[in-house]
């Protein structure tokens, strides 16, 4: 049975975005509604739903008339994303250091602190949610629309979720994470744009590489 006021749906998201991002499921993996159902417990129905959502959420890719496939992204795609992630990003702290909002202000500082007690309690998924709430408030706080814009076009491309649960996962990386971001937001509370610039800079580079280096891992082994 799943948890009081947790759908089966959710509990089986829940566990297969576990086992996509473990690399319990590979990348390129074809997956069978009948054997996930299987795996987790459950009818058909609750998986059905559960891949339509990770389809959403870009975890999956459907091909019509084949079937539905764990995304398969390679080093050199990842680090292609993470550089034009680093132009909007970097950008978007320089902007929002020089008009400083004090209700973006607040909103950032409270999802730090948030980021922060879920770093102690090593729960991963609300470190990651936060962690895009906390990159889009930046951008919120740039007063700049077509800056957004470009930012939610490329998020729908960038495949976030995985990308950040997969490197999240490494030994300290949360903990890292969580200082590149409290550089990040006192380089913009302290309204100087160089200092959030460099910050940022460092922060995506530094995800830009562990990356690269989880994803190269992983494809080395699935040749092995």
């Amino acid at each position: 049975m799943p948890p009081k006021n947790h759908s089966y749906k959710a509990v089986v998201i829940d566990s297969l975005v576990d086992d996509i991002v473990s690399g319990e499921i590979p990348a390129g993996a074809k997956l069978s509604e009948n054997r996930l159902a299987r795996r987790y417990g459950t009818s058909r129905m609750p998986v059905r739903e559960a891949l339509i959502e990770l389809n959403r959420r870009g975890m999956v890719r459907v091909v019509p008339q084949v079937g539905t496939f764990v995304i398969e992204i390679t080093p050199e795609r990842a680090v292609s994303q993470f550089e034009v992630r680093e132009a909007l990003e970097v950008e978007a702290a320089r902007l929002s250091s020089l008009r400083r909002d004090d209700e973006a202000l607040a909103t950032m500082q409270d999802l730090l602190d948030r980021m922060q007690a879920a770093v102690v309690e090593g729960a991963l998924r609300r470190h990651v949610a936060l962690d895009e709430e906390f990159h889009a408030a930046i951008f919120d706080s740039t007063g700049n629309a077509a800056l957004k814009d470009h930012y939610t076009l490329l998020m729908s491309t960038l495949h976030r979720e995985y990308l950040a649960m997969v490197v999240s996962t490494l030994q300290g990386r949360m903990r890292r994470s969580l200082s590149e971001h409290i550089a990040v937001f006192e380089g913009i509370h302290s309204g100087d744009p160089r200092a959030a610039d460099d910050a940022m800079r460092i922060h995506v580079t530094s995800g830009k590489h562990e990356i690269e280096k989880v994803l190269a891992d992983r494809q080395a082994n699935a040749t092995d």
